[in-house]
């Protein structure tokens, strides 16, 4: 009979040990059309990326990003995110201006999140060969800023290209 419980014993640790790895790490799926990214249990900066296999003309992408951030003394700061595509274009929402989105932290957790979009087709007239027929690489990153002892946070990251 002690046979019988060692594996199930090994198979129940390796699957713990497997979950708590997972947690700590960065979750990345590319794909045709949609991409998707987060990461779990950062403390400090982070970046994430999603990448879209090959931007395609009369396309347009679509970005999804949201960043969180938890602790005790997470007020009294500002959590920020800055998104690129391809390295070149930043996006930003309407109102903030400068590819950085900023909120304003006034509670143990906080939260910045947008939804962003770029027109392939106007981001490869303003440089040639860099969207059309190449990957699509959309970063997410940031910094909290005046942090006062956050314990963790978390991000998480969409990239949809959609026909026009």
């Amino acid at each position: 009979m002690n046979i019988s419980v060692r594996p199930r014993a090994i198979v129940l640790s390796v699957g713990l040990l497997l979950l708590s790895a997972s947690l700590a790490s960065a979750d990345v799926s590319p794909g045709k059309n949609v991409a998707l990214a987060s990461i779990n249990q950062f403390a400090d900066s982070y970046t994430i990326q999603a990448t879209i296999l090959k931007g395609k003309k009369n396309h347009v992408l679509i970005i999804n990003s949201e960043a969180n951030v938890f602790g005790a003394q997470a007020g009294g700061y500002c959590l920020g995110a800055n998104l690129t595509v391809n390295g070149i274009v930043q996006l930003a929402q309407p109102t903030v201006g400068q590819g950085v989105a900023c909120t304003q932290c006034n509670f143990n957790s906080c939260t910045v999140h947008g939804t962003y979009w770029l027109d392939i087709d106007a981001a490869e007239a303003a440089n040639p060969g860099v969207f059309y027929n190449v990957p699509i690489t959309v970063s997410h990153s940031g910094t909290p800023n005046n942090v006062g002892g956050i314990s963790f946070g978390n991000a998480v990251l969409t990239a949809t290209l959609q026909k026009k």
